[in-house]
């Protein structure tokens, strides 16, 4: 038993220890895991970019198709391009270019939302990790203070004989 008493302390700062190492190696995997979230954040933007150009490509290349038939119809029915016929067809690409526009914002719109879900994630990482930091330091202390009270005990203080 006496011992078991004397190792207390020592027990107190293996326990410590090993709570320290745990929390900080949680720490580091769940930063890890939201840094990775992060990465397929702007990962996800960047395709909604490209999704965004090739729909835009798509709808000006319909555009440009449409354009072309109205002139030729146009042409075919004797039809003059000017004035009346000339306003339809520009109006057309104009419509047509808004609409190419409005491709390019939304997608745009998309690579905002994934971007400030990676900097959402990024900074869930860096406070994971001051979390577990600080979660690590507060155990060893505590196990340190354990460790003290257990080397108290199992030491108690000397008296000195009193005179009297």
């Amino acid at each position: 038993m006496p011992f078991l008493v004397a190792a207390l302390p020592y027990i107190a700062v293996a326990g410590a220890v090993a709570g320290t190492a745990v929390a900080v190696v949680g720490a580091q995997q769940a930063a890890a895991a939201s840094d990775r979230n992060a990465a397929m954040a702007k990962s996800q933007g960047v395709q909604a970019m490209q999704e965004a150009q090739y729909a835009a490509a798509q709808v000006r290349r319909r555009n440009l198709a449409v354009l072309g038939r109205q002139r030729a119809t146009a042409a075919a029915s004797g039809i003059e391009i000017n004035g009346s016929a000339s306003d339809v067809i520009n109006d057309s690409a104009i419509q047509g270019e808004m609409d190419v526009m409005a491709q390019l914002y939304t997608g745009k719109s998309r690579v905002r939302a994934a971007n400030a879900q990676a900097q959402n994630y990024s900074d869930n990482a860096d406070a994971q990790l001051l979390g577990g930091y600080m979660s690590a330091g507060s155990t060893l202390l505590t196990g340190l203070g354990g460790a003290a009270s257990a080397y108290d005990k199992a030491n108690p203080p000397k008296t000195a004989p009193t005179i009297g």
